[in-house]
Protein backbone atom coordinates (compact mmCIF):
# COMPACT_ATOMS: atom_id res chain seq x y z
CA UNK A 1 0.00 0.00 0.00
CA UNK A 2 1.59 3.40 -1.06
CA UNK A 3 1.42 6.24 1.45
CA UNK A 4 -0.83 7.62 -0.57
CA UNK A 5 -2.87 5.44 0.25
CA UNK A 6 -2.58 4.72 3.69
CA UNK A 7 -3.43 8.49 4.65
CA UNK A 8 -6.83 8.08 2.64
CA UNK A 9 -7.66 5.13 4.98
CA UNK A 10 -6.45 7.03 8.03
CA UNK A 11 -8.41 10.04 6.99
CA UNK A 12 -11.40 7.65 6.28
CA UNK A 13 -11.84 6.80 9.99
CA UNK A 14 -12.63 10.03 10.27
CA UNK A 15 -14.97 10.95 7.16
CA UNK A 16 -16.76 7.82 8.04
CA UNK A 17 -16.61 7.07 11.55
CA UNK A 18 -18.76 3.91 12.48
CA UNK A 19 -20.61 4.11 15.52
CA UNK A 20 -22.94 1.08 15.68
CA UNK A 21 -24.82 0.90 13.07
CA UNK A 22 -24.52 4.58 12.03
CA UNK A 23 -21.81 5.75 9.98
CA UNK A 24 -21.13 10.00 10.56
CA UNK A 25 -18.21 12.29 9.61
CA UNK A 26 -16.04 12.64 13.07
CA UNK A 27 -17.67 16.02 14.98
CA UNK A 28 -16.23 19.06 14.89
CA UNK A 29 -15.63 20.58 18.40
CA UNK A 30 -13.42 23.43 19.40
CA UNK A 31 -12.67 24.78 23.06
CA UNK A 32 -14.59 28.19 23.78
CA UNK A 33 -12.21 30.59 24.43
CA UNK A 34 -12.26 34.04 26.31
CA UNK A 35 -9.27 36.23 26.93
CA UNK A 36 -7.05 33.50 25.27
CA UNK A 37 -8.32 30.92 28.42
CA UNK A 38 -10.56 28.05 28.02
CA UNK A 39 -13.86 28.76 29.26
CA UNK A 40 -15.40 25.10 27.96
CA UNK A 41 -13.05 22.58 27.14
CA UNK A 42 -13.88 19.38 25.37
CA UNK A 43 -12.97 15.78 25.69
CA UNK A 44 -9.27 15.20 24.29
CA UNK A 45 -9.43 19.00 23.83
CA UNK A 46 -10.63 18.52 20.47
CA UNK A 47 -7.70 17.37 19.29
CA UNK A 48 -8.15 13.57 19.23
CA UNK A 49 -7.40 10.23 17.51
CA UNK A 50 -10.38 8.80 14.95
CA UNK A 51 -9.97 5.56 17.27
CA UNK A 52 -10.64 7.67 20.80
CA UNK A 53 -13.42 9.84 19.73
CA UNK A 54 -14.82 6.82 18.00
CA UNK A 55 -14.56 4.83 21.26
CA UNK A 56 -15.87 7.81 23.29
CA UNK A 57 -18.70 8.63 21.67
CA UNK A 58 -20.13 4.94 21.50
CA UNK A 59 -19.53 4.75 25.12
CA UNK A 60 -21.87 7.48 25.35
CA UNK A 61 -24.36 5.94 23.13
CA UNK A 62 -24.43 2.89 25.29
CA UNK A 63 -25.35 5.42 28.36
CA UNK A 64 -27.32 7.49 26.63
CA UNK A 65 -31.29 7.02 27.88
CA UNK A 66 -32.78 8.89 24.61
CA UNK A 67 -32.65 6.26 21.49
CA UNK A 68 -30.18 6.84 18.82
CA UNK A 69 -31.91 6.72 15.54
CA UNK A 70 -29.68 8.65 13.12
CA UNK A 71 -26.83 10.41 12.57
CA UNK A 72 -28.19 13.78 13.70
CA UNK A 73 -29.51 12.37 16.90
CA UNK A 74 -25.33 11.49 16.98
CA UNK A 75 -24.00 14.84 15.76
CA UNK A 76 -26.55 16.28 18.78
CA UNK A 77 -24.88 14.00 21.63
CA UNK A 78 -21.31 14.46 20.84
CA UNK A 79 -22.29 18.60 20.79
CA UNK A 80 -23.46 17.76 24.11
CA UNK A 81 -20.45 16.01 25.57
CA UNK A 82 -18.21 18.11 23.78
CA UNK A 83 -16.76 15.61 21.86
CA UNK A 84 -14.92 16.18 18.13
CA UNK A 85 -11.57 17.84 16.73
CA UNK A 86 -10.88 21.35 15.27
CA UNK A 87 -9.22 21.96 12.32
CA UNK A 88 -6.13 22.21 14.00
CA UNK A 89 -5.88 19.15 15.46
CA UNK A 90 -6.84 17.15 12.52
CA UNK A 91 -4.23 18.82 10.58
CA UNK A 92 -1.82 17.88 13.26
CA UNK A 93 -3.22 14.40 13.13
CA UNK A 94 -2.75 13.77 9.75
CA UNK A 95 0.94 15.83 9.20
CA UNK A 96 2.35 13.47 12.24
CA UNK A 97 0.82 10.46 10.37
CA UNK A 98 3.06 11.45 7.02
CA UNK A 99 5.93 11.77 9.42
CA UNK A 100 4.93 8.37 11.22
CA UNK A 101 4.95 7.03 7.43
CA UNK A 102 8.24 8.72 6.72
CA UNK A 103 7.15 11.00 4.20
CA UNK A 104 9.32 12.75 1.67
CA UNK A 105 12.34 11.37 3.96
CA UNK A 106 11.60 13.72 6.58
CA UNK A 107 13.92 13.25 9.30
CA UNK A 108 12.42 14.29 12.83
CA UNK A 109 10.79 11.11 14.52
CA UNK A 110 7.38 13.17 15.82
CA UNK A 111 5.93 16.17 14.92
CA UNK A 112 6.43 17.45 18.22
CA UNK A 113 9.68 17.32 17.30
CA UNK A 114 9.33 20.32 14.97
CA UNK A 115 5.74 21.71 17.10
CA UNK A 116 7.45 22.07 20.72
CA UNK A 117 4.05 22.88 22.49
CA UNK A 118 2.44 19.53 20.71
CA UNK A 119 -1.08 19.15 19.38
CA UNK A 120 -2.74 21.15 22.08
CA UNK A 121 -0.81 23.92 22.11
CA UNK A 122 -0.71 24.59 17.96
CA UNK A 123 -3.24 26.22 16.42
CA UNK A 124 -3.74 26.74 12.37
CA UNK A 125 -1.89 30.36 12.64
CA UNK A 126 1.10 28.18 14.21
CA UNK A 127 1.11 25.40 11.42
CA UNK A 128 1.45 27.72 9.15
CA UNK A 129 4.04 30.07 10.78
CA UNK A 130 7.26 30.86 8.85
CA UNK A 131 9.61 28.98 11.13
CA UNK A 132 8.01 25.78 10.15
CA UNK A 133 6.90 26.36 6.58
CA UNK A 134 7.49 28.40 2.90
CA UNK A 135 5.31 29.40 0.22
CA UNK A 136 4.04 27.06 -2.70
CA UNK A 137 2.90 29.28 -5.60
CA UNK A 138 2.49 26.98 -8.31
CA UNK A 139 -0.50 24.96 -8.31
CA UNK A 140 1.75 22.61 -10.80
CA UNK A 141 4.25 22.44 -7.67
CA UNK A 142 1.00 21.59 -5.08
CA UNK A 143 1.59 17.70 -3.09
CA UNK A 144 0.15 15.67 -0.47
CA UNK A 145 0.38 17.39 2.95
CA UNK A 146 0.49 21.06 1.74
CA UNK A 147 -1.37 23.07 3.93
CA UNK A 148 -4.37 25.51 3.04
CA UNK A 149 -4.33 28.59 5.23
CA UNK A 150 -8.08 29.97 5.37
CA UNK A 151 -9.22 33.24 7.84
CA UNK A 152 -5.99 34.67 8.12
CA UNK A 153 -4.70 31.97 9.93
CA UNK A 154 -7.72 30.82 11.82
CA UNK A 155 -8.74 28.09 9.55
CA UNK A 156 -6.70 25.16 8.55
CA UNK A 157 -7.06 22.39 5.19
CA UNK A 158 -4.76 19.57 4.85
CA UNK A 159 -4.09 18.81 0.65
CA UNK A 160 -5.18 15.04 -0.05
CA UNK A 161 -4.94 14.57 -3.81
CA UNK A 162 -3.89 16.62 -6.92
CA UNK A 163 -4.62 15.62 -10.47
CA UNK A 164 -4.62 17.23 -13.26
CA UNK A 165 -8.22 18.42 -12.83
CA UNK A 166 -9.28 18.93 -9.24
CA UNK A 167 -7.43 19.29 -5.87
CA UNK A 168 -8.51 17.08 -3.20
CA UNK A 169 -8.24 18.30 0.40
CA UNK A 170 -9.76 17.51 4.25
CA UNK A 171 -10.61 19.53 7.07
CA UNK A 172 -13.15 20.26 10.04
CA UNK A 173 -14.98 22.72 10.08
CA UNK A 174 -18.49 23.46 11.74
CA UNK A 175 -18.85 26.49 9.26
CA UNK A 176 -19.41 24.24 5.77
CA UNK A 177 -22.28 22.79 4.41
CA UNK A 178 -20.90 19.23 5.20
CA UNK A 179 -19.78 19.33 8.63
CA UNK A 180 -17.02 18.03 10.82
CA UNK A 181 -14.35 16.25 9.18
CA UNK A 182 -14.53 15.65 5.39
CA UNK A 183 -12.91 16.20 1.98
CA UNK A 184 -13.31 19.25 -0.05
CA UNK A 185 -12.34 19.53 -3.89
CA UNK A 186 -11.38 22.40 -6.33
CA UNK A 187 -11.73 22.48 -9.86
CA UNK A 188 -8.16 23.54 -11.68
CA UNK A 189 -9.70 25.14 -14.29
CA UNK A 190 -6.11 27.13 -15.18
CA UNK A 191 -2.94 25.79 -13.97
CA UNK A 192 -1.04 28.59 -14.48
CA UNK A 193 -3.56 30.94 -12.64
CA UNK A 194 -3.43 31.31 -9.00
CA UNK A 195 -5.75 29.24 -6.25
CA UNK A 196 -8.21 31.72 -5.75
CA UNK A 197 -9.30 31.68 -9.20
CA UNK A 198 -10.10 28.31 -9.57
CA UNK A 199 -13.49 26.39 -8.99
CA UNK A 200 -14.12 26.24 -5.68
CA UNK A 201 -17.05 23.95 -5.29
CA UNK A 202 -17.46 23.43 -1.42
CA UNK A 203 -20.05 25.76 -0.21
CA UNK A 204 -20.56 27.51 3.47
CA UNK A 205 -23.66 26.57 5.85
CA UNK A 206 -25.63 29.16 4.33
CA UNK A 207 -25.22 28.23 0.73
CA UNK A 208 -22.17 31.02 0.06
CA UNK A 209 -18.89 29.54 -1.83
CA UNK A 210 -15.93 28.95 1.02
CA UNK A 211 -13.49 31.08 -1.29
CA UNK A 212 -15.84 34.05 -0.73
CA UNK A 213 -15.85 34.26 2.42
CA UNK A 214 -12.75 31.96 3.78
CA UNK A 215 -9.89 32.46 1.22
CA UNK A 216 -7.91 36.26 1.11
CA UNK A 217 -4.28 36.28 -0.27
CA UNK A 218 -4.25 39.80 0.85
CA UNK A 219 -4.77 38.29 4.65
CA UNK A 220 -1.61 35.70 4.10
CA UNK A 221 -4.08 32.90 3.23
CA UNK A 222 -2.65 30.58 0.72
CA UNK A 223 -0.81 27.36 0.37
CA UNK A 224 2.36 26.49 2.39
CA UNK A 225 4.46 23.38 2.96
CA UNK A 226 6.31 21.92 5.68
CA UNK A 227 10.33 22.43 5.55
CA UNK A 228 10.72 18.45 6.39
CA UNK A 229 8.60 17.72 3.42
CA UNK A 230 10.69 18.89 1.04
Amino acid sequence: MTIQEKIENYISDYTRMKIGRLSLNCPYWSNRLKNGRVTVRGIFNGKGLSSQIKKELTKEVNLCQKKILNKYDLYKLAKRKRLGIDCSGFAFRVLEELVRLGYKNCKIANLEGLYKGGINRTNADMLTAKNFVFPVDKISDYQMGDLIRMLGGRHIAVIIKVTSNQIIYAHSSNKTKVQGVHLGKIKIVDINRPLLEQKWLEKTKTGENIVQKYFDPARGDGVFRLKIFV
